[in-house]
């Protein structure tokens, strides 16, 4: 079995997932809640046993299991179902003296001693306690990693069996333990304190199907009716990897349900469970891993020394092609296409818009790529030249990054917000911007990168896995204004981010802060968010991205 157990726990109430997934609390929180105790058919005879042993005044009970089995979970649980019948000694610290362990006893039964009392003293003080009280409660011991106490300590308890009348023992003592417990009381000097152990349980680990039955329980308690679950796959490794020790359970699962807030999903799988084991630091899964990457390395570098093939004979090409004298036309055509676009009478806000993350719509935008004459685009790039590179009498040369991955569209800027955290833990440069839709109202739309290519855009689409999304050629933005002051420009984004706008900060070859702010397909779209802009007093004009 891996070991887990050397890793700090995260405190209760801090799990990224709990309002992803609508819980009340963590449900695989290591600490020993009795409310989460799951009996399977080994703890429901553990429990039934020690009871029984109890209430019949036995006295030694000895229970035993490896580390993570539950013991301090069934201590606890003892403890809540006698609290209120019994007088109850829990200790959790049994790493003591003979004489310190005895007076912790005394102490949590409220029995004064002097601070000069010898242990035969102790002893006659608890003795008297049990004789002469009034109360019929029976007086429990409970004494938790008895594994770390030593012979001598272990023998002091053997002179605490002889506290007994005529009929019943008066002190039931529960000595909790890993397997070295066992390990010492087998030794011949301990044979006495052996022989006086009336009953000897034993937790084991949970079979498969009682582990599947476990995950299950854990999340109905911490408030799950069905919106986070995880597969049968999932359950089934868990089971397998875990080895039915509900301490490595707890950890597995707990760090699956990280990987499924970081993916948005509902459904715990097999893959989350694979990447907690990852993080876990089970080796087999991090061996089968990168064994995993290399291959895809080799077959990525096999990729680009193509790529670089290929690259090498197309650059030698547009170097001829730049030497043309079709050269000149081109880069007019170019530039009127991307970088005027007052021809284009599409609107944003007119196009469909997903109901929720990752549903379908549409993909890449060709209404940009419309014939136009070559004379007409020539009198549009001389106008780039005189208007759209300078703005407020500053040279505008942004790069340009037209394509955007589009991730999805939400009613609500708290959704926003939550699926920004959500992606960013992904290393995903997200933004967003928002449109009004008459019969729709307000949506914001949800964006990765900015992009030279559409091919760079779904490069990046396949390397994070963003299935359900949709590459979009975007070439409008908004330039907000130009700053030089800090100051000015923390408080223009401020205000943006107040009235539900992003903001990006371009910084220019003079020293200025360009801010910029949405994606837009088409110039129309982008100046209606100028006009909203203008509202707010903030000077706002359409540049190409």
């Amino acid at each position: 079995m891996e070991n887990y157990d050397n890793r700090p726990e995260e405190a209760s109430n801090s799990r990224v997932y709990i309002d992803f997934y609508k819980l009340k609390e963590p449900p695989f929180s290591i600490t020993p809640d009795p409310e989460f105790l799951f009996l399977s058919q080994t703890h429901q005879s553990v429990m039934e046993r020690v009871l029984y042993s109890i209430d019949s005044k036995m006295g030694f009970i000895l229970l035993s299991g490896e580390v993570g089995t539950g013991k301090t979970t069934i201590c606890r649980s003892i403890i809540d179902t006698l609290n209120s019948i019994a007088e109850i000694v829990y200790i959790i610290n049994p790493s003591l003296s003979g004489r310190a362990l005895i007076a912790s006893i005394l102490d949590d039964l409220s029995i004064a001693y002097a601070a000069d009392s010898s242990k035969k003293d102790l002893i006659d003080q608890l003795n008297n306690f049990l004789l002469y009280r009034d109360c019929n409660k029976p007086v429990v011991i409970i004494i938790d990693d008895a594994q770390t106490m030593s012979l001598d300590v272990l023998e002091d308890l053997r002179l605490l069996s002889n506290l007994e009348t005529d009929k019943e023992k008066m002190l039931q003592m529960v000595i909790v333990g890993q397997p070295e417990l066992e390990d010492h009381l087998s030794q011949p000097e301990m044979r006495q304190l052996r022989q006086r152990i009336f009953v000897t349980c034993r937790l084991e680990h949970l079979k498969p199907r009682e582990v599947e039955n476990y995950v299950d329980r854990r999340l109905f308690i911490a408030g799950s009716s069905g919106q986070v679950q995880f597969s049968p796959k999932a359950k089934r490794l868990i089971a397998k990897r875990s080895k039915g020790f509900p301490r490595v359970i707890n950890k597995i699962c707990d760090y699956a349900l990280t990987a499924g807030y970081v993916d948005d999903e509902f459904v715990i799988r097999r893959e989350h469970v694979k990447r907690a084991l990852v993080e876990l630091g089970d080796w087999g899964i991090k061996i089968r891993f990168f064994r995993k990457l290399e291959h895809q390395t080799l077959a990525w570098t096999r990729r680009v020394l193509l790529a670089a093939t290929v690259s090498i004979a197309v650059s030698f090409s547009v170097f001829l092609f730049w030497q043309s004298a079709q050269f000149k036309s081109f880069q007019n055509y170019v530039a009127a296409l991307f970088l005027v676009g007052q021809n284009s009478s599409a609107d944003d806000s007119s196009r469909p818009l997903y109901a929720q993350e990752g549903t379908g719509g549409e993909g890449y935008n060709e209404t940009h790529q419309s014939s136009q004459s070559l004379s007409h685009e020539k009198k549009h790039a001389d106008a780039l030249n005189q208007k759209q590179k300078y703005v407020d009498g500053v040279n505008w040369t942004p790069s340009y990054h037209p394509f955007v991955i589009q991730l999805g569209s939400v009613k609500t800027f708290e959704q926003v917000t939550r699926a920004v955290s959500s992606y960013a833990l992904k290393g995903l440069d997200i933004h967003w911007d928002w449109v009004d839709s008459k019969e729709k109202g307000r949506w914001y739309r949800i964006f990765a990168g900015h992009f030279e290519s559409k091919a760079e855009a779904l490069k990046a689409k396949r390397e994070h896995r963003l299935r359900n999304s949709l590459v979009r050629f975007n070439p409008w933005t908004v330039l907000v204004g130009q700053y030089t002051d800090s100051k000015i420009l923390t408080a223009i984004q401020s205000l943006l981010l107040e009235n539900q706008f992003d903001s990006l900060i371009v910084e220019s070859a003079e020293e200025v802060d360009w801010l910029l702010t949405g994606a837009y397909a088409t110039r129309k779209g982008a100046e209606k968010i100028v006009k909203e802009l203008q509202k707010l007093n903030c000077s706002a004009q359409v540049v190409p991205r």
